[in-house]
């Protein structure tokens, strides 16, 4: 439907609109995993090889750069700035957070069930390269997730042991946060009191969804302009979310997304812990980072509902 609003709004080629949209087809990963059905270890464990791979790409190009072919940051490069820098690293736009984060929780709960050396040493690695994405939501999500977790276990004992963890992350935090976050903190600050432009960004695109009805459910797709309109005014789509997404594709495309909030929380009893928590995070920065954007995430969704069916479809077999 973007393609049409596209099209008729910005004149551009149908075919070009088409070819946008093809990291779509991705979600159909979803399907592909059913066809074959694929255990819920081996994802973990491809998605381990995933997260540790990316972790060493992330290491080695903080000494190799400018030698660095993974990620690319184009608000640092068109403001002829060769690259972010926060906390003394390079930022590396590397558009995978997404593996890590599914991974650190499903270590978390392995925790929470029982203390493993491999799971410690995972869920670490984990933590460590979503740090090294130096992407604020996601850090400040992650953690909160974390603590949510002791509220979302029914089981007391596992409850106890969470409380547990979270006082020793606390610890931790408390005696070594300043050296990891303490510029990270200073940053926000900075960007807080100088200008919001993330407010003004959404101001922006809600005036030009609300342009006309082709533009509000049909979307307006992804017009040259928007190029421009970032390197001018640093109105970026990916900074706003949900309004973002709506410009891009349109309100029915975005109404999608409770409904899948909606079937999780239907079935939460079947749904495994780090399923939920990952759901939980991705949701708490929609306003900022929509949940699916990029084809790597809609990998990760395909693989997070069929998960969520593996456990459902579990579920009914031990009632039957």
């Amino acid at each position: 439907m973007s393609v049409i609003g596209n099209t008729f709004l910005y004149h551009q080629s149908p075919m070009q609109n088409v070819i946008n949209t093809c990291s779509h087809a991705f979600i159909l990963y979803y399907f592909l995993l059913h066809f074959y059905g694929i255990k819920e270890k081996i994802i973990i464990a491809i998605l381990t090889i995933l997260v540790l791979m990316i972790l060493f790409i992330q290491l080695v190009q903080q000494f190799t750069f400018p030698i660095a072919p993974f990620g690319i940051n184009i608000q640092a490069e068109t403001t002829n700035n060769l690259i972010e820098i926060r906390n003394g690293l390079f930022r590396f736009r590397i558009e995978t957070a997404c593996f890590a984060m599914l991974l650190v929780f499903f270590c978390w709960e392995q925790l929470l069930k029982k203390i493993r050396l491999w799971a410690i040493i995972l869920f670490v690695l984990s933590l460590t390269s979503i740090y090294l994405f130096l992407t604020r939501q996601i850090i400040i999500t992650v953690l909160f997730s974390i603590f949510l977790s002791a509220f979302l276990v029914k089981n007391r004992r596992l409850k106890i042991w969470t409380m547990c963890l979270l006082a020793v992350l606390c610890v931790i935090f408390y005696n070594w946060g300043d050296l990891f976050f303490e510029e990270l903190i200073e940053s926000s600050r900075d960007e807080t009191d100088n200008d919001n432009v993330r407010i003004h960004s959404a101001f922006f695109f809600i005036d030009k969804i609300l342009a006309n009805p082709i533009s509000f459910f049909l979307g307006n797709g992804s017009p040259k302009e928007a190029v421009n309109w970032g390197l001018k005014e640093g109105f970026w789509i990916s900074d706003v979310g949900f309004i973002g997404e709506c410009f891009i594709y349109g309100f029915f495309y975005i109404a999608v997304y409770p409904i899948i909030l909606w079937k999780v929380y239907k079935y939460r009893n079947c749904v495994p812990l780090y399923i939920k928590m990952y759901i939980i995070s991705t949701f708490l920065i929609s306003v900022m980072i929509f949940p699916y954007r990029t084809r790597v995430e809609f990998m990760i969704w395909s693989m997070v509902l069929y998960i969520c069916d593996l456990h459902i479809n579990n579920s009914k077999l031990k009632y039957q």
